[in-house]
């Protein structure tokens, strides 16, 4: 036995290392864990989305961010398997429109200033009609203001 198989014991074991600190470093939003060779989970949703990525988990600290920003100009475009109520005051916030029967396929959201939290699902048009799949292409050459946990973006329109 050569030096080959401690190499391959000793690589086996960095990545092994490697992947758990990784992994680690993503609690507790594992669901949108990506590894970082694509971006980690901050660009994961450029490759995967549904419900890889976003199940409307990250509400609450979404909800944190508008309690923070309160009186600010803050619109919702959120998908959420948790009633997001729960966490954002209506008064907080104005809805995004859903483009389906109010604008004509093709047309994009023009953002106006203030903040928008923005789910990565609805971001990569996913859950619209493929006539509205670009509605808010605006967004995704921005870089987010902030992030509630992976699966939604915090932009800042100035």
């Amino acid at each position: 036995m050569g030096p080959r198989p401690a190499l391959a014991k000793g690589l086996c074991l960095s990545l092994s290392l490697w992947l758990t600190i990784s992994s680690f470093a993503v609690f507790p939003n594992g669901l949108s864990y990506f590894n970082e060779w694509i971006g980690g989970p901050k660009y994961g949703w450029k490759y995967l989305a549904d419900s890889n990525v976003d199940w409307g988990q990250n509400m609450r600290q979404a909800g944190e961010f508008v309690e923070r920003h309160r009186g600010a100009q803050i619109t919702l475009f959120v998908f959420s398997s948790d009633l997001w109520t729960r966490h954002v005051r209506l008064e907080d916030v104005s809805l995004g429109p859903w483009p389906e029967g109010v604008v004509a396929p093709g047309v994009r959201y023009r953002p106006r200033p203030g903040y928008y939290v923005v789910s990565i699902n609805l971001l990569t048009g996913l859950l619209y009609p493929r006539e509205h799949q670009d509605f808010l292409a605006e967004f995704r050459g921005m870089q987010p203001y902030a992030r509630a946990g992976y699966s939604i973006n915090i932009y800042r329109v100035e």
